[in-house]
């Protein structure tokens, strides 16, 4: 990933003025001797100012047709000789297309020299240097022109020491930001903004300004043409310029709004409540001439919400506005997928009919819980403030399996240590949010909380805004150097170097898909390269079609899709279908079990949801792709299930005494269902057949998989054997660390229990929405506040003297 950053690096620029080119107010120019050689001299500007708007005759700018006459002197001083001669330079500058024009041309003798050249042009001065070699024949001289900056003289004939104000801008970043017409603001000293037009052609990796030394305060601005699309994190910036200066790094940064929609007990939100930056302010005289229009509209954009918001200053932040209107949203009545929120600012003064900003988010997903979500703040006028590195934002809600926001939740970026956030620290954000900018590009998003951990891969491009909902629902793994209790899995160490890039024909189909249907995302497992999910961000995949029943429209649409997920039509073929409709929607979850020559392959799940109207709203797919070619004959395994559940039990502490012995196999199914009784392996009978567990893209393994339940009662292991080599491919337990022996509901009383006074261990038994963190957290914060029998819900202890409190010490 790369960072668009603004580097300083110092270079003395000292030019020799007038040596022997005789005195006087007025640059001389010296007679080429007779054996001068022909100089075309045509230099590039890397960026110009654009003019100040002139009175009832519009601005000069970029737009304008007419070529523009620059003037300029031009010294070049030999080498070998030292002599200076200096030249009066003329050219046109047609800013539509960046190209100069010179009007000049000038005689000087075979050498090599040292030029610079000097322009002043509607008070802005612009400098360049070039070495060249003169030969015999016309000679091309290229030079780039910069602007400079800073307090200093426009005679062109002074050139005080300057350092160079270097803006890195890599070229994918530009591409990504997508400006058509891109243009770099900067203010300094608080004084008028001053504007210049990039030329894309020779700035994409060498773009810098020359500055002279002193101190500045410093504001950048980013627009394309006259929309502002960012500016500085931190306003105001001190810049100082001297011979010591180093290095100085700045952020620019996307305007932000930031929106919470809060809910009662009931699951009816019950207020929205909106934070703006105060840069929106500067756009209206006073406080009460800005009107702020808020909707809240659905994937077919029916309008939910519509109403407007006052804003007072956010007494918990100097730089931002808050504002709160009450909204009356009922979740058995509202379709709760694919919403997205729109802000629109007016200066009810200046211009009451016409936005001069918007403010619209990515399309979100509401649960009964409190949620934040954020917009990118775009203005729509012309007169704004001022420039640096393209930075994005990131609201992230984290939940727990059962959808309730997550408080203190660490939020971590790629592969740091340390959190960039914690949920619920914002007092403006909800429990479970946190709110944080960093560079552009590939970023891994990862929560912890509670022992559990959730991940996503979030592509950020220049200035975007990031809602992104992480669900904690994997057991976090123990760090490296320590012995993993729980789970094992070979095939982490086998495909962490593993990167399978998407084909040159799913790259078309998904460009092809996305601009069928815009907001579509599609996102490559890395590991197989296949679409591992396809979803339309505000609304569907498909259009109905009632001639079709939903299992048509499933096939139909996998089939016509099939090279884009990366599958064969026999992958699609071979699959077992569970079908599961919800009753208060309609909505149809389809789900697909890969199937190669009859066994399951391990975790292979293709599954697409369908709207109750036959309409496909996500695709999500797991499937190991061409299998039929990866295992193109099927294989009897040469390891017994006896010899397994051994090797198994073995790896995770469990001695085995008594040879496994088979109650029942079914040799004639392709799968081989055994049943095993494993006494001193397991606690329960074991249930065991074969599967293929895909190891790699290209590499399928036959393996006997089974549940392994210990005597102890602690653990529950899902084991996956080689069944050609007997190694143990992984194992994964079932059993999280809340566990209780109790008498199960429904049993009313021990003397009800069979065989009476018996009780049973029953592992997290804790339900949601009654107990959703447990039996014993009773704040949703880390960590539970009791390990005696109280909880959020009852305090069970001995009152054996009737005094309403325990009697002895609780355990």
């Amino acid at each position: 990933m790369k960072i668009v950053r603004i580097f300083i690096w110092l270079a003395m620029l000292i030019s020799i003025v007038s040596c022997g080119g005789g005195g006087g107010d007025d640059p001389q120019t010296t007679e080429p001797p007779s054996d001068a050689v022909s100089v075309n001299f045509t230099p590039e500007f890397s960026a110009f100012r654009m003019a100040l708007p002139v009175a009832n005759s519009g601005s000069v700018g970029k737009n304008t047709t007419t070529p523009i006459l620059l003037e300029g002197i031009l010294q070049a001083t030999n080498s070998a000789t030292n002599t200076v001669e200096q030249f009066d330079w003329k050219a046109s500058l047609d800013l539509g297309t960046f190209s100069v024009i010179s009007e000049t041309t000038i005689g000087l003798k075979p050498g090599n020299y040292d030029l610079v050249l000097d322009i002043v042009h509607d008070g802005q001065k612009y400098h360049g240097e070039a070495n060249v070699d003169i030969v015999d024949g016309n000679s091309p001289i290229a030079m780039n022109l910069h602007p400079v900056l800073g307090k200093v003289d426009t005679d062109v004939s002074v050139n005080p020491e300057m350092a160079k104000l270097y803006f890195k801008v890599d070229p994918n970043e530009l591409n990504l930001l997508g400006l058509g017409s891109p243009i770099v603001g900067i203010g300094l000293d608080n004084n008028q903004e001053m504007k210049f037009l990039i030329n894309k052609n020779t700035s994409q990796s060498d773009l810098f300004f020359n500055i002279q030394y002193g101190s500045y305060l410093v504001n950048i601005n980013f627009y394309d043409d006259t929309e502002k699309v960012g500016h500085l994190e931190i306003p105001d910036q001190t810049l100082n310029i001297d011979q010591n200066t180093a290095e100085v790094n700045y952020d620019v940064v996307p305007l932000m709004g930031v929106t919470v929609i809060s809910f009662n007990e009931q699951g009816d939100s019950t207020e929205i409540k909106v934070k703006i930056p105060s840069s929106i302010l500067t756009h209206v005289q006073q406080l009460s001439d800005l009107q702020t229009e808020i909707k809240l509209l659905d994937p077919d954009n029916m309008i939910l919400f519509d109403g407007v918001i006052s804003f007072s200053q956010d007494p918990d932040d100097p730089d931002a506005y808050i504002g709160l209107v009450p909204l009356n949203l009922n979740f058995q009545q509202t379709q709760t997928d694919g919403l997205f929120m729109t802000l629109k600012f007016f200066d009810v003064v200046d211009s009451p009919s016409v936005a001069f900003a918007t403010c619209t988010s990515d399309s979100f997903h509401l649960e009964h819980n409190d949620k934040t979500v954020g917009c990118q703040v775009t203005f729509n006028d012309t007169t704004v403030d001022v420039v640096t590195a393209l930075n994005a934002y990131f609201v992230v809600n984290v939940y727990d399996v059962n959808g309730n926001p997550v408080k203190d939740a660490q939020v971590f970026l790629d592969s740091g240590t340390t959190p960039v956030g914690v949920t619920g620290s914002d007092p403006f954000t909800t429990d479970g949010a946190v709110v944080f900018n960093t560079s552009v590009g590939d970023h891994d998003i990862t929560a912890k909380a509670i022992g559990y951990i959730a991940q996503k891969m979030v592509t950020a491009e220049p200035l975007s805004i990031n809602n992104v909902d992480l669900y904690l629902m994997a057991q976090e793994s123990p760090p490296a150097d320590t012995v993993e209790p729980f789970n094992y899995d070979t095939r982490v160490s086998m495909t962490e170097n593993v990167l399978v890039e998407p084909t040159t024909q799913q790259i078309t189909l998904a460009n092809d898909m996305m601009v069928r249907i815009p907001p579509v995302k599609i996102d490559f497992e890395k590991n197989t390269g296949v679409a591992r999910v396809i979803y339309n961000q505000t609304g569907y995949l498909t259009d109905a079609d009632p001639s079709k029943t939903t299992e048509q429209v499933v096939m139909d649409y996998l089939n016509e899709n099939k090279n884009l997920l990366n599958l064969s039509s026999t992958d699609i073929a071979n699959v077992e279908q569970q079908v599961y409709e919800t009753a208060a929607t309609g909505a149809t979850r389809f789900y697909l079990q890969q199937k190669l020559h009859g066994r399951d392959v391990f975790n292979a799940l293709l599954q697409v949801n369908v709207n109750r109207d036959g309409r496909i709203l996500s695709v999500n797919n797991t499937f190991s792709p061409n299998a039929d070619l990866v295992v193109v004959n099927k294989h009897s395994p040469t390891v017994s299930i006896g010899q397994a559940i051994i090797n198994a039990a073995e790896r995770v502490g469990i001695k085995v005494r008594h040879q496994p012995m088979i109650e029942s196999e079914n040799l004639a199914d392709d799968e081989q269902s055994t049943v095993v009784n494993a006494a001193t392996a397991s606690r329960e009978k074991i249930e065991a057949k074969l599967v293929y567990v895909p190891v790699k893209n290209d590499e399928l393994r036959l393996a006997w998989s089974f549940v392994l339940f210990t005597h102890d009662q602690r653990h529950v292991y899902q084991m996956l054997v080689d069944a050609n080599s007997g190694a143990l491919l992984a194992y994964f337990d079932q059993v999280d660390e809340d566990s209780y022996e109790v008498f199960p509901y429904p049993v009313e009383s021990p003397n009800h229990a069979s065989p009476i006074n018996t009780r049973q261990v029953e592992n997290n038994p804790a339900a949601s929405p009654g107990s959703p963190w447990g039996w014993h957290d009773l704040n949703a914060t880390l960590g539970a506040e009791h390990t005696i029998m109280r909880g959020n819900n009852v305090h069970a202890y001995n009152d054996s003297d009737n005094s309403g409190s325990p009697t002895g010490l609780e355990t």
